[in-house]
């Protein structure tokens, strides 16, 4: 900061609480504009480079001005408007993502319950509406990682100091708690105790633990007395969370003992495994739901 000078523009580009660049612009009397990130982890280049929109937030035209000049690059819609504006336009987007995702958990769930539904299909002919769309409405384990549980959790308190109860987003953060007791009771119905979870990253083609569903779930099963081993092929130690043996260095090691298998991540190697004798809970939906062993979340099963 001993370089920035009256000419410099402070762009934020976290997810912060509406109010913080007003806040800031305060307290360093430097020019400052709110002009939040919207890349995901594993497409942050491309997601920079081809964005969907961009949001800035500004005061003066000179921030204006400058954050034109360095997305001068992108032919996607820029919208600009206030810093509160631009911090809550991420906030919401985020929350509504984990929204979309929960809903079509809670679909799934009741897809469970009646002959022949599959939520794959239902969310096919949903996404199909261009009102709607595809995007994140893929059912599974639930969400994680490093910004949808912290955000929704933070937009929840930020509500809740103002007396607004979101109760929408709150409900969606609780469905999304319940995603791990879901798939311990459908463990829990084949009594079967020798478990192997496939997947501990939160999310394919990463290593990120940050809020994983899948390693909650490992959790959960550990304090249930499962004899327990999980395979993720970006994780090549523990965590500290997990007792010594648990990981196993293949997936061949990970399957040998076990009598259940549990796709926790969607890795795409998973979806080739060829293990017509061990029964397998497809909690990432990436096998093909038809086959005899297999017991897919979301579709209803004799």
């Amino acid at each position: 900061m001993a370089k920035v000078t009256r000419e410099c523009v402070l762009a934020i580009k976290s997810t912060v609480i509406p109010g913080t660049a007003r806040r800031l612009k305060k307290l360093t009397g430097l020019k400052v504009a709110s002009n939040p990130e919207f890349t995901r982890e594993g497409s942050a280049v491309k997601d920079t480079l081809f964005p969907d929109r961009v949001v800035i937030g500004y005061e003066e035209k000179a921030e204006l001005d400058l954050l034109h000049k360095v997305w001068s690059f992108v032919r996607a819609p820029i919208i600009q408007t206030t810093y509160e504006n631009a911090e809550l336009i991420k906030y919401a987007s985020n929350a509504f993502l984990a929204v979309k995702l929960s809903f079509i958990n809670e679909i799934a769930n009741l897809c469970e319950k009646i002959p022949t539904a599959d939520v794959d299909v239902v969310a096919r002919g949903m996404g199909l509406d261009k009102r709607i769309g595809s995007e994140y409405l893929k059912a599974g384990l639930g969400w994680g990682g490093s910004c949808l549980p912290k955000d929704t959790s933070a937009l929840l308190s930020f509500a809740s100091s103002l007396g607004v109860e979101l109760k929408v987003l709150r409900a969606a953060v609780e469905t999304n708690r319940e995603r791990i007791e879901h798939v311990l009771c459908l463990l829990k119905k084949l009594q079967k105790k020798s478990v192997c979870v496939l997947g501990l990253a939160f999310k394919q083609n990463t290593d990120d633990l940050r809020e994983s569903q899948s390693l909650k779930l490992v959790a959960r099963l550990i304090e249930e007395d499962f004899k327990v081993r999980v395979y993720d092929p970006a994780i090549k130690s523990a965590p500290s969370v997990l007792p010594a043996g648990v990981l196993c260095a293949s997936i061949k090691d990970c399957v040998e003992e076990c009598e259940v298998i549990v796709i926790a991540t969607e890795w795409e190697e998973f979806s080739k495994l060829e293990l017509p004798e061990k029964l397998v809970i497809d909690a990432r939906r990436v096998i093909e739901p038809t086959r005899h062993n297999v017991r897919a979340i979301g579709r209803w099963q004799e």
